[in-house]
């Protein structure tokens, strides 16, 4: 009795080690790349190029920015040189999304500037931006 349970406990592992050999035989044959996680938004066709090549490690900080901090980066991307090579990436990379942009307007106050010279500038100023 002893030795048909020695038996079957030595023919049980010789059929698990043979199934673990053909499937790692099978998943060797395999070609397996890295799996590919993209955004949950796809990036638009009509975006500008800097947000159409921005870093991988950046979209996710980017999608998750307020309102407020995504208006930022797209002023400072309006003054921004991206012809040089490599712009794109340093400019994402000066990009503190830690920081809260700060949000001034170029009307404020503009009732209580006395000098009417510089009221003019500004009220300039403002019929110039409502035309962006």
């Amino acid at each position: 009795m002893e030795e048909q349970i020695a038996n079957a406990i030595s023919e049980s592992k010789k059929n698990s080690l043979s199934s673990i050999d053909e499937t790692l035989q099978l998943l060797e044959g395999m070609e397996v790349g890295k799996p590919v996680y993209k955004s949950a938004k796809s990036v638009n066709e009509d975006a500008p190029k800097y947000i159409q090549e921005m870093p991988e490690s950046v979209r996710p900080l980017y999608e998750a920015a307020s309102d407020e901090m995504k208006e930022s980066i797209n002023r400072r991307a309006k003054i921004y040189n991206f012809n040089n090579e490599g712009a794109i990436q340093r400019f994402w990379e000066s990009i503190d999304f830690n920081a809260q942009p700060q949000v001034k307007s170029i009307y404020e106050g503009l009732e209580q500037i006395a000098d009417e010279r510089e009221r003019a500038i500004r009220a300039s100023f403002r019929r110039w931006r409502n035309l962006q």
